[in-house]
């Protein structure tokens, strides 16, 4: 797709690499946070859960770094595939679910704290 604001290809390419590097680094920071998050939070989290939300974070992790060790960090591709059309909704999803799975059992334990008639009926 051809783009108005650059009036040279070898321009866009130049662009494409710089914003390639700051969506990968700032997707890896995300991914770190989140993983971090679920780590120090692991004893709050069904093991099974904690798995797969670990397993796909690391993945999309070594994804990241695939395309940031390439000669132009992987350019318009990798703003493609990690972008908001490609891993981006994915990984936003997953670190969400990171933080509703941990807060899940916060929630659960306060009702129950707050209402202990109503659940043990």
């Amino acid at each position: 797709m051809p783009r108005t604001d650059f009036p040279t290809s070898a321009e866009y390419h130049a662009d494409a690499e710089r914003r390639a590097y700051d969506l990968l680094n700032s997707q890896i920071a995300r991914i770190d946070a989140a993983l971090d998050f679920l780590k120090l939070n692991r004893s709050r989290v069904l093991p099974s859960i904690f798995t797969g939300i670990h397993t796909q974070l690391v993945g999309m992790r070594n994804r990241a770094e695939g395309f940031l060790v390439m000669p132009d960090h992987g350019g318009a591709t990798a703003i493609g595939i990690m972008g908001a059309n490609g891993c981006g909704p994915k990984i936003t999803a997953l670190t969400e679910s990171v933080d509703f799975h941990v807060n899940k059992a916060t929630d659960y334990r306060a009702l129950r704290d707050a209402h202990p008639a109503s659940i043990a009926a």
